[in-house]
């Protein structure tokens, strides 16, 4: 399972992104070297869905972060920060159905393995399909411009 974040980037969100882009990467490769074995790898691309990953991020990272006065004169509180993007990130998760819209996601996933011919990408979510058909042609200012506004 990858995420839609693997093509669109976003403030604070350098650990968690990195590491879906990584995963993509890798699973193209691996889906090259192994197609010639009749292995067919897929990567399912969901966009955000109501799950603790939200609320688990802001505790961890409002509790790592702390409250450093040097670090507070560099960037913003991440806990502000985090509070800040979450009600953009709640809304998408509703237009994709809330905790009921995860259904979409494991549903993709049995098709995408039971299809005798599966697509090497899935994307699942109105915003994911979003970003992959309209936004990835944005110039990047711009989507540096609404990534920030946040803070």
């Amino acid at each position: 399972i990858g995420s839609i974040g693997a093509r669109m980037p976003s403030s604070f969100g350098s650990a968690y992104l990195s590491t879906k882009s990584a995963m993509v990467s890798y699973s193209e490769c691996v889906r090259q070297e192994v197609f010639r074995f009749g292995v067919r790898v897929i990567t399912v691309e969901p966009g955000f869905f109501e799950t603790e990953l939200l609320a688990n991020g802001s505790n961890n990272g409002s509790t790592d972060s702390g409250n450093d006065a040097e670090v507070l004169s560099a960037y913003p509180s991440y806990a502000e920060k985090m509070e800040k993007t979450a009600e953009p990130i709640r809304n998408l998760e509703k237009l994709n159905g809330g905790k009921a819209g995860l259904r979409h996601v494991t549903n993709c996933v049995i098709d995408a393995c039971r299809s005798p011919v599966p697509l090497t990408r899935y994307t699942v979510g109105w915003d994911a399909k979003l970003i992959r058909h309209v936004l990835v042609f944005a110039p990047a200012w711009l989507i540096d411009r609404v990534q920030t506004a946040q803070g």
